[in-house]
């Protein structure tokens, strides 16, 4: 059995590894986020690409703020944006100007323009490596 596992986690590394970009197997989004002079630490999800899984955005909120303070960081901005974060049942929402992030609670994360579905992505609170490490 352990036989199986280590040839499947290779096989894993492997193909993670194989990707052309290191952004499928980490986010470059922050662990603490500045607010003011002040530094949190902040709730977040990394949203990769549903189809060729790389990193696109990581979205998340302070708690210590309140949960409606939500900030966006998106792949290749050097800039954050802030965003107003929303709990609805079991849906987390991050909406600014006309658009919408919303992270449905299987992971499934969404982006609308004025309420028109135009990307999806497939989303984690977790790092990469540790939800790896926790399926095996």
């Amino acid at each position: 059995m352990k036989l199986i596992k280590s040839i499947l986690s290779l096989t894993a590394i492997v193909i993670l590894t194989s990707c052309s970009s290191t952004a499928y197997i980490s986010s470059p989004s922050p662990e603490k986020v500045d607010v003011g002079s002040e530094s949190y630490d902040w709730k977040k999800w990394d949203c990769y690409d549903f189809i060729d899984g790389g990193y696109i955005l990581s979205a998340g909120y302070i708690p210590e703020i309140g949960d409606s303070k939500g900030i966006l960081f998106v792949k290749d901005v050097d800039s954050h944006i802030d965003t107003f974060h929303s709990l609805r049942g079991v849906q987390h929402f991050w909406e600014w100007d006309s658009y919408t992030i919303v992270i449905e609670s299987n992971g499934t994360g969404g982006f609308y323009n004025n309420g028109i579905p135009e990307e999806r992505y497939e989303c984690t609170s977790a790092p990469l490596e540790k939800l790896m490490s926790d399926i095996w």
